[in-house]
């Protein structure tokens, strides 16, 4: 089920747009509802694990990571230092990516 790789017209760019945007949003609305430093970090991490797993292209999901740290770093509140938490937003595009390397089939000719 990925975005760009089982629909072959969908570019690269309005699937980038597409899913900075859901993260963005998935971030306003956390920050929204008042939630705390931590739970704005999990809504983030769990909308770019996400669109890491079903993102094709490696551009798209740089630009879903990378607005997925520029939201948090703007919707930290309280004078915090957002820096730190940034590894577990990684770590999470990082998780995404590679749970879609691993589904990918197997290329029996280099067995």
């Amino acid at each position: 089920m990925s975005i760009t790789g089982e629909h072959p017209r969908v570019s690269t760019i309005p699937a980038a747009v597409g899913g900075a945007l859901a993260v963005a949003a998935a971030g306003v609305v956390a920050a929204a509802a008042g939630a705390s430093t931590v739970g704005l970090l999990i809504t983030l991490a769990v909308a770019v694990g996400i669109l890491s797993a079903l993102l094709a292209d490696r551009r798209a999901w740089l630009a879903v990571t990378a607005t997925g740290a520029v939201t948090f770093l703007i919707a930290v509140a309280d004078g915090e230092n957002g820096w730190p938490y940034l590894t577990f937003l990684g770590l999470a595009a990082v998780l995404g990516r590679a749970q879609r390397w691993l589904r990918q089939p197997v290329d029996q000719t280099t067995l």
